[in-house]
């Protein structure tokens, strides 16, 4: 069982679609940091948990992403989403 079902969500390709929400919910159940890398689309979101980097989505990007591990926080990563988008998960 992954910990997306464990907790009640279902993966799914929206996960991909919106890092910075996963981002947050895997924050609000596991704890530990958001990070963020650059992408040539903008930033990516992911988590560092108990030292782990930890990117939840399925990458959406074509080619590996050279993380940049670059500490971000809560109100950054819910800068480019809404409540509607975060309490879809």
């Amino acid at each position: 069982m992954s910990i997306f079902e464990h907790h009640g969500f279902q993966r799914t390709r929206r996960l991909g679609k919106n890092h910075r929400v996963t981002a947050l919910v895997i924050q609000d159940i596991l704890g530990g940091e958001i990070m963020k890398t650059e992408t040539p689309d903008g930033w990516h979101y992911y988590n560092f948990i108990n030292g782990v980097r930890r990117d939840f989505p399925e990458s959406p990007f074509a080619e590996k992403l050279n993380y940049q591990n670059i500490l971000s926080d809560r109100d950054e990563a819910f800068s480019d989403t809404n409540e509607e988008q975060y309490g879809t998960f």
